[in-house]
């Protein structure tokens, strides 16, 4: 829903994030009914009758220029942590986007695997949003601009505390 809302606001120009944190999130219904009920790899008719929400989030996301940060833990069985490579692999308009994979992670426990870094990653994230020139943070400026940074870690990293 987070990755359709702000698709669908970005579209728009109306702005109404200075980032978008998403975790753990699927690629489309369709791909996640298919890893869940891998029959209906074979039964792509029933499949298509039974699910009324899109929610094709692989599609939306090219069109989101918000920046954002993407966590995903590598051990998580119920949505495919390369649903989450995926989805900011396809997200090419952001202003910046990063992806954190957590080593040991699953769909429900990354933030305390990855323990005081979480807090520490997403501070990070929201202050560097934060730090935007408003007439950036606001779409004022051109929507043709490259994005700021892209952005990736597959391990709890070297994180600066502050002191």
């Amino acid at each position: 829903m987070g990755l359709h809302l702000t698709a669908k606001l970005d579209r728009a120009s109306q702005f109404y994030f200075r980032g978008v944190i998403i975790e753990n999130t699927f690629t489309s219904i369709s791909e996640m009914a298919d890893h869940v009920f891998p029959f209906f790899k074979w039964m792509q008719n029933v499949k298509a009758r039974m699910i009324r929400l899109k929610w094709d989030s692989i599609n939306q996301v090219g069109d989101i220029k918000t920046p954002m940060f993407y966590i995903s833990g590598d051990e998580d069985t119920f949505v495919p942590t390369e649903m989450t490579h995926r989805l900011f692999d396809a997200t090419d308009k952001a202003l910046f986007k990063e992806k954190w994979i957590i080593p040991g992670g699953n769909h429900n426990n990354t933030f305390i695997v990855a323990g005081p870094d979480y807090v520490l990653r997403l501070k990070a994230f929201l202050q560097k949003c934060h730090e935007l020139p408003i007439e950036i943070s606001s779409r004022e400026a051109s929507s043709d601009e490259e994005p700021l940074e892209a952005t990736e870690e597959e391990s709890t990293g070297d994180v600066k505390k502050e002191q």
